[in-house]
């Protein structure tokens, strides 16, 4: 009188296939969307930092990064852009939170958020799932 059950897993395959697809087009919307921001938020820095010459406002710059994007502020030729942001010598008080670069990204944060979610539903929208 014993009760007999099969089960049986279906789709284990199609499954892996297919949260592989969404990875690899989330990957690439993610690139894009914070891209976009990141260009967005070194026009906005840009345009906030004091213009003497010119030259701290051309350094900065967005670029892309392995997990996501970044606005970054100096380079060659504008070693002073790190005083200029955070101070703390020569009279000019220390902001440890920052003056023009960081206090924007801080106050871009729903921008980022949102530019992560469009990433995550558009490739959601993109990807075929395969049948079992």
């Amino acid at each position: 009188m014993g009760l007999e059950v099969h089960a049986e897993l279906q789709g284990l395959d199609e499954l892996a296939s297919g949260v592989d697809a969404l990875i690899e087009t989330m990957h690439g919307e993610a690139e894009r969307e914070f891209k976009a921001t990141a260009d967005n938020l070194a026009g906005i820095v840009a345009g906030r930092v004091p213009i003497v010459s010119g030259a701290l406002a051309g350094s900065v710059r967005s670029e892309e990064r392995a997990a996501g994007a970044a606005v970054t502020m100096g380079g060659m030729g504008v070693p002073y852009a790190g005083w200029i942001e955070f101070g703390g010598s020569r009279g000019r008080p220390y902001y440890p939170e920052g003056r023009y670069l960081m206090p924007t990204i801080d106050e871009a944060h729903p921008d980022i958020v949102e530019a992560g979610t469009r990433a995550a539903e558009t490739a959601i929208e993109r990807t075929t799932w395969p049948s079992p």
